[in-house]
């Protein structure tokens, strides 16, 4: 059974940012009804198939499922462009939201999760800036976790005991992480511009982001995405929620041993956007 999530409105003293959005729009911190932090391990529902199969950093459930219940209602349609293993959209269907999503990379992943939930749930197979128009229907809330930049530090993936590495990356040749920063912006607003169209006028966008560390500091991409965002769409942020990266990965653990100066990102952000009609 699913823990009960509570809502600290105390902002962690260990969150690495302290932009204008997390500053003003805070909310609050989500927790497990005992106070402890979610578990990224704490997947209820899914597909055996995932555990089997490589990927990167499935996303953490709580803060979809969080997001999902709160922002929209039972029978919306809530979509992911960049679906990942299908978090956003297995969360939706055990909420009774349907569920759409497209996906590049980990489709076989994503596939296999949608069969536990029949009918609730489509998986598109492909690059999302060209797929986004199989989505036929109004769409209630996107939420989404944008592919990650691939000039972040390095991470470190190997197992403790073992050895074996898992240092593994992305693979597609169109996986817009591969592109330098500004083509990777200007299709990630391409993309999200194209989503926002397509947001019932209730409508609301989120996306929830681990900020990486980039040249030895947090790299902000969360702010960044959403100042562009903001600037070319007409969405505008309305809130932020943050829950703990647990447990933390072994770049998480490492790297503060080799620099320890650095604030290490340590939270998930959740920034809600909301659909606005003067643009």
């Amino acid at each position: 059974m699913e823990s009960k999530i509570i809502i600290s409105k105390e902002k962690p003293k260990d969150y690495h940012c302290d932009c204008k959005y997390c500053k003003n729009l805070f909310r609050g911190e989500l927790l497990r009804e005992d106070g402890k932090y979610f578990s990224g391990r704490e997947r209820i529902g899914y597909s055996s198939f995932e555990k089997k199969n490589k990927h990167i950093c499935k996303g953490h459930s709580v803060g979809y499922r969080f997001a999902i219940e709160r922002y929209s209602k039972e029978k919306d349609l809530i979509v992911d462009p960049c679906a990942g293993s299908g978090t956003a959209l297995i969360e939706a269907a055990k909420l009774n939201r349907r569920g759409e999503g497209i996906e590049l990379e980990f489709y076989k992943i994503a596939k296999e999760n949608s069969k536990l939930y029949p009918g609730m749930i489509i998986v598109h197979k492909g690059d999302a800036r060209k797929m986004i128009d199989k989505i036929k229907n109004r769409i209630n809330l996107v939420i989404t976790g944008p592919p990650y930049n691939n000039h972040s530090d390095p991470p470190e993936r190997k197992n403790l005991k073992t050895r074996e590495d898992f240092s593994f990356d992305y693979v597609d040749k169109d996986n817009l992480a591969f592109n330098p920063d500004e083509v990777y912006y200007e299709e990630m607003i391409k993309l999200y511009s194209k989503c926002s169209d397509r947001l019932a006028e209730d409508g609301y966008f989120i996306m929830i982001i681990k900020d990486p560390v980039r040249n030895k500091k947090p790299y902000l991409l969360h702010q960044l995405l959403t100042e562009k965002i903001e600037k070319e769409t007409n969405l505008k942020t309305c809130d932020i929620w943050i829950h703990r990266h647990y447990p933390p990965t072994m770049f998480m653990n490492t790297y503060p041993k080799r620099f320890p100066d650095v604030k290490i990102p340590k939270y998930q952000t959740i920034v809600v956007m909301k659909k606005i009609n003067n643009k």
